[in-house]
């Protein structure tokens, strides 16, 4: 959950949406495919939000070392954060600047999960990144963002998104920051008729939107959460599996694994 839609929920959350719970999995999948945590590995989330996905993934692989980096931190939201992520090794920063100096090649993993389409100037993210000297041939880069630039609507305005990407698009961007795209596709298929209907109803019936819209307005039990959680994955899986096998779905979320370039 990124840092806007956390405030608005007070960092407590009653329950994870089930889409984020979702979308981890298919983070864990990604990472367990491509880069292979071990104890001692360095893993940078870039644009963590309230660090939910970095403190699952501690929980997930013991003895690897997370920093999450977020813009939007403040001294208060550090505060709460490091009270609930005790024992976890987890580190915040405010900016990519003020993670400690780490050897050269260190890190294993780059997340930048739904972070690209926060920032004006995506390329130039990605380019920063990149040129750390933490950052080799052997690091790689998980990145998701939303799928499809017709679907951009009222939704993601509030989230503070400047877009929303089809595949040439983050390719282009991912290739000029000196990066090598080695595994994509989509995935939430279901969602993708939804959210179409959505936008279709805003911009040709005029509807008023929603006040709040994303995920902080799950307001459904834990068993409901879990179960339209474990649809989310399933339909993820299916995904990936078909995307390798050459037959590529719709989804309204897409994913890029990346390394430098020769």
């Amino acid at each position: 959950m990124d840092l806007v839609e956390a405030s608005a929920r007070a960092f407590r959350p009653r329950h994870r949406h089930p889409w984020e719970r979702a979308r981890l999995g298919v983070v864990c999948s990604l990472i367990d495919r491509h880069a292979p945590l071990e104890p001692g590995a360095v893993v940078i989330d870039v644009g963590c939000g309230d660090t939910f996905v970095v403190e699952q993934l501690a929980r997930r692989y013991p003895g690897v070392q997370f920093h999450a980096v977020d813009t939007g931190f403040t001294d208060e939201v550090i505060q709460h954060l490091r009270g609930r992520l005790i024992g976890a090794r987890v580190a915040l920063h405010g900016s990519l600047d003020e993670v400690p100096p780490l050897p050269v090649g260190s890190v294993a993993v780059v997340l930048m999960m739904d972070v690209l389409e926060h920032v004006s100037d995506d390329r130039a993210l990605l380019m920063d990144v990149a040129s750390r000297r933490f950052v080799a041939g052997g690091t790689r880069f998980v990145i998701t963002v939303p799928a499809y630039e017709w679907l951009f609507s009222s939704h993601d305005r509030l989230l503070g998104h400047y877009r929303r990407y089809s595949t040439p698009h983050l390719t282009r961007q991912i290739e000029a920051a000196g990066l090598l795209v080695i595994d994509d596709g989509r995935f939430f298929a279901s969602l993708v008729p939804l959210r179409a209907l959505q936008v279709l109803r805003e911009r040709f019936f005029s509807a008023t939107p929603a006040p709040a819209t994303g995920l902080t307005t799950w307001r459904g039990g834990e068993i409901a959460a879990r179960a339209l959680a474990a649809v989310l994955a399933a339909d993820a899986r299916v995904s990936m599996v078909l995307g390798r096998l050459g037959i590529a779905l719709p989804g309204l979320s897409k994913f890029a694994v990346c390394r430098k370039s020769a």
